[in-house]
């Protein structure tokens, strides 16, 4: 797994968040924005996923992501409901 998969998060065809999902098992580093998945398994529903910048090959220099500098896209993911709390 040398590449990852792009994706865009959109609004209104605007990106307003853009990375790579990266397997968890690629040896290879990210220098951008990557969602970590595990690319031998099936999910058949709702999965948590970690979010993070990259920093080269070295996975313990990942960076967090400041969600505060998208906060349009946090409200439109809150909004759809695919963050944030629920009470069931």
């Amino acid at each position: 797994m040398k590449e990852g998969i792009k994706f865009a998060i959109c609004q209104n065809k605007k990106p307003l968040f853009t990375g790579y999902f990266w397997s968890s098992f690629s040896s290879y580093g990210s220098n951008w924005n990557s969602i970590e998945y595990n690319h031998t398994k099936k999910v058949s529903v709702p999965t948590n996923l970690k979010i993070f910048k990259g920093n080269g090959i070295d996975a313990s220099k990942r960076k967090k992501i400041s969600f505060a500098n998208y906060k349009e896209l946090v409200q439109i993911l809150k909004q759809s409901e695919r963050i944030g709390c629920r009470n069931n």
